[in-house]
């Protein structure tokens, strides 16, 4: 058993993500070899740790002493940009300091600033990700074949039936043909299961996407974010959750009490201008601090054919919940983030909107609404699902990474390792406070934020703030 310590200042919320994730509810991770890893989370504030690897989620916070054979650490926190737009200072110019990471062995982060320094030594380095990804776009063409088509909110299966026919399949379950549940019993019986084959995914190295630092080896690699979707259902039943019928045509989920990133801000400006447009009644809002609260994110999904899902950047690599909790649902994201987002989930199983450009993200809409792209595509939905639940959830995507490291450094020896936080210096101190009071009289001088950046926002009649 491989055990892994990981070390975060939000543990709490994590410890029941991961609980959930593992598939017998036990924090463990199972390779299809048999190889075991569990997973343990710890404070900075508790004592010292002892085990075989060392996960530390964004960065360290407190000094502390650990015993371990390798320390990695994760982003899933995106740096925070000065705004003058919006007159918001820098806030965690960590996330794009390699020195943040001294003391790690491997770093996973997407943050491009990160990479940008010219201390960084570019390297080549094989990942257990890199097994997993396909840029070939003829597995995505072959996912849009016509054996799957929706028709009257039913799925049918126009497949090589035996009486020529498409069959309707009211209780049906999709798996991959290389899923680790492909020899599971359907939750029900008369519940028929199809297998979706792939071709085994692979991709070349790619340097630029490597670096070092003294030691320390940085991985560009998406946050492996857990899932909002249904946070409580376990991850088998996750995997086996029927196709719900669709009756309903687009979502949007968007809270509203989000203000840390201009990326917030520019994404409660697109949706305040869709719901003004004239497609306002026929998208479903839901969100945080607004008038139609969800319970659970999946109702807001599983009825939709479409959801839209915005980040709140668009850097490339960075990909979170939001679009994988589409899928989840079996709904086709309507999505803005991510420019490289291809590199990870089918191309035809998502469709891109600018929200900075209002005017064609409608146009946009109008004609998916006056389509059969749901339909057409449903397949390549059914493997970005795939990949969601058995590639890129943070239990999945780290224990094969620990796993793969640990077969070239299980002889490597324990030692004792000190775990020093970042500090800011005192030049970048001063600047920072130089912009907080700069941007509190800005926003005074322009009444909160500056002329707003969306493009072409009063080109519709109706499309305003």
């Amino acid at each position: 058993m491989i055990k892994v310590c990981i070390l975060s200042d939000y543990r709490e919320g994590f410890k029941s993500q991961i609980k959930n994730l593992s598939k017998n509810g036990d924090s463990k991770f199972i390779a299809p070899s048999g190889e075991e890893l569990s997973f343990e989370f710890r404070g900075f504030d508790e004592k010292p740790i002892d085990c075989d690897y060392v996960l530390i989620i964004n960065k360290t916070i407190k000094p502390h002493k650990v015993r371990a054979r390798r320390v990695f650490a994760l982003q899933q926190e995106p740096y925070i940009k000065e705004s003058k737009q919006y007159g918001i200072p820098f806030k965690n110019e960590w996330a794009i300091k390699p020195e943040t990471y001294a003391h790690c062995d491997v770093v996973f982060a997407f943050n491009e600033g990160l990479f940008k320094a010219p201390c960084l030594e570019k390297v080549e380095f094989k990942t257990a990700l890199d097994s997993v990804l396909d840029l070939d776009s003829a597995l995505d063409s072959s996912l849009d074949s016509a054996d799957f088509a929706l028709d009257s909110n039913v799925l049918k299966y126009g497949g090589n039936s035996q009486n020529g026919g498409g069959q309707q399949l009211d209780n049906t379950r999709f798996q991959h043909s290389n899923s680790p549940f492909l020899n599971s019993p359907a939750t029900n019986p008369n519940q028929l299961t199809i297998q979706v084959a792939s071709n085994p995914h692979s991709h070349e190295v790619d340097s630029p996407r490597k670096a070092k630092f003294h030691n320390t080896i940085f991985i560009k690699y998406p946050p492996m974010m857990y899932f909002l979707f249904a946070p409580n259902m376990p991850y088998n039943e996750l995997c086996n959750l029927p196709i719900p019928r669709k009756i309903k045509e687009i979502s949007c989920i968007a809270s509203f009490d989000k203000k840390a990133f201009a990326g917030h801000l520019d994404r409660m400006k697109f949706v305040k201008a869709l719901q003004n447009s004239h497609l306002g009644d026929k998208i479903d809002f839901y969100g945080n601090k607004t008038p139609n609260e969800l319970a659970e994110k999946k109702d807001g999904i599983l009825p939709y054919k479409y959801t839209i899902a915005i980040e709140n950047n668009a850097q490339s690599d960075y990909f979170s919940e939001k679009i994988m909790d589409a899928y989840l649902g079996y709904a086709m994201p309507i999505y803005f983030g991510a420019g490289n987002i291809e590199r990870y989930f089918p191309k035809n199983s998502f469709i891109k909107i600018d929200i900075y450009n209002v005017e064609d993200s409608i146009k946009r809409l109008e004609n998916l609404l006056e389509s059969n792209f749901y339909e057409e595509h449903f397949g390549a939905i059914l493997e970005a699902r795939r990949r969601v639940l058995e590639d890129y959830s943070m239990l999945e995507s780290m224990g094969k990474e620990i796993l793969k490291d640990y077969k070239t450094h299980k002889e490597t020896p324990k030692k004792e390792i000190f775990l020093k936080p970042y500090k800011r210096s005192l030049k970048t101190h001063i600047w920072r406070i130089a912009l907080i009071i700069y941007y509190f009289f800005h926003r005074i001088l322009n009444k909160g934020e500056s002329k707003n950046k969306l493009k072409d926002l009063k080109s519709h009649p109706k499309a305003t703030l």
